[in-house]
């Protein structure tokens, strides 16, 4: 039962997460520009629309 609850909270860290970087990448295009230099494996799935991976690369990078 914890870790279900642990794992609901987590997933919705994640999802806010992922919704704060897709405002980032919408409305500030210097951002853009760094995560596309910086990050283009996260850019990628940001121009795709792919919240499935995003969410696989953010999840991945919590729980380092």
């Amino acid at each position: 039962m914890f870790g279900q609850i642990y794992h609901n909270q987590q997933n919705q860290h994640i999802k806010k997460e992922v919704a704060q970087i897709q405002q980032i990448w919408a409305n500030d295009p210097h951002q853009r520009t760094f995560l596309k230099n910086n990050n283009p494996e996260l850019a990628a799935a940001l121009e795709a629309g792919d919240n499935k991976k995003l969410e696989k690369i953010v999840g991945e990078r919590v729980k380092a």
